[in-house]
């Protein structure tokens, strides 16, 4: 699949994000449940946001400098 997005000019990140039982981790507003670990949940997602944020910016200065 990455090949496939990478001909689409997609930027794929190594990172995934996988949530089993996403009802019991987010409330119906978005925001954690009550009782979830949120700390171990934001620096999970975080790693793929980070990923997300460096090929954007990488991106943006390399459309840039063309």
């Amino acid at each position: 699949m990455r090949t496939y997005l990478s001909e689409l000019d997609c930027l794929p990140v190594s990172a995934i994000i996988h949530i089993p039982h996403a009802q019991d981790v987010f409330a119906e507003d978005g925001s954690y449940a009550n009782g979830v670990d949120t700390e171990k949940w934001g620096s999970y997602m975080g790693r793929t946001l980070n990923q997300l944020v460096w090929w954007s910016e990488a991106a943006a200065q390399q459309r840039n400098n063309a």
